[in-house]
This record gives C-alpha cells, sequence and structure tokens, in this order.
C-alpha cells in the first residue's frame, strides 16, 4: 500500500538536494517542474525577495490565464440574459423532462451560437 511516505521515500533523489526530489507534485507536476520553478529562479535572479517574486509570479499565471477566464465571464453575463427564457420553456413543459431537453436543444440550436453553455 502507497501512502504519503511512501511516495516520498520513492521520490527521494539524494544527488539532487532539492524540493521536488522530496516532493510528489501529483499529476500537475510537469507545470511546477518546467514552467513555475524555471520562472520563479529566473525572477529571483532579478529580485532578492521572495514575496516581491511569489507577487510577480502570480501576476505574470494571471496575465496568462485573462484571456480565458474574459471568456468565461462574457459567456456567464450572456447566460443570465437568456435565464428568463430558459426558465420560461421550463414552466411551459412541467415535468415532461424529454419535452423540456428537446425545447432547449432548439433553443440553443437556433439564434444563440456564441454562447458556451459549458463555461
Amino acid at each position: 500500500m502507497e501512502n504519503f511516505f511512501s511516495r516520498l521515500y520513492l521520490h527521494c533523489d539524494h544527488r539532487k538536494k532539492t524540493a521536488l526530489a522530496f516532493i510528489s507534485l501529483g499529476f500537475f507536476g510537469w507545470v511546477s517542474k518546467y514552467m513555475i520553478i524555471p520562472i520563479f529562479n529566473w525572477l529571483a535572479t532579478f529580485i532578492s525577495n521572495f514575496g516581491l517574486v511569489i507577487l510577480m509570479l502570480t501576476l505574470i499565471i494571471k496575465l496568462l490565464l485573462f484571456p480565458l477566464v474574459y471568456k468565461s465571464y462574457v459567456s456567464s453575463a450572456k447566460m443570465r440574459i437568456l435565464k428568463p427564457e430558459i426558465d420560461e420553456i421550463k414552466e411551459k413543459n412541467g415535468n415532461d423532462m424529454t419535452k423540456i431537453q428537446q425545447e432547449n436543444m432548439k433553443f440553443w440550436k437556433g439564434k444563440h451560437n456564441g454562447i458556451n453553455i459549458i463555461i
């Protein structure tokens, strides 16, 4: 049975005295290993205060993710505008779920192609 301490031991590389050698980073470990830590080290060469380096790294990540966040906000605003029409479909059809789903499909195939309902 694998637990936290066995993962630490399995990933431990005594030749490398880094935090990555002792910590299992999980599924997104490659993001930290190949993107976050090199950017952090690069910023640390210019800024000696680690607090400021963390703030700068946070700003860089926010700027990189801004287009996705903006698209999500716009889609959410469009969904709020269409919410009364969707509620009207639900009220009109009562408890008949197949009819509600059919009406929703007609509604989304019609004039509302610019809205991403997944985000």
